[in-house]
């Protein structure tokens, strides 16, 4: 759904494209630090039916966790592309075009 919105933002710097870029960055530092609250109903031991209420153990969720963990940083890397696309990281000549051609001028 993120990356639908970003590719429905646009490339053009504007207060929706990057409220976008916004909540896209947030969001995914959101889940990163809540993964263990967002797999929480998951985790919970399972009580089976003739089990007279001593609860089983539970799987393991470490790949899925790692999963959702992957498609996350897959997000931030959605993110870094559209903040590219739209101009906002320093990684084109024209950032450090204008800064080395400029001269130091001394006043006495």
């Amino acid at each position: 759904m993120q990356g639908f919105m970003m590719y429905m933002s646009g490339n053009s710097i504007q207060i929706y494209s990057l409220f976008m870029l916004y909540m896209l960055f947030k969001n995914v530092i959101g889940g990163v630090m809540g993964v263990n609250k967002t797999f929480q109903p998951l985790a919970a031991p399972i009580h089976a039916p003739g089990s007279k209420g001593t609860p089983q153990p539970t799987q393991s969720l470490l790949p899925q966790k790692a999963m959702f963990v992957i498609c996350q940083l897959l997000l931030v890397g959605v993110g870094f592309y559209k903040a590219n696309s739209m101009g906002l990281l320093p990684s084109r000549e024209d950032f450090s075009s204008k800064w080395d051609s400029m001269q130091v001028v001394r006043i006495l």
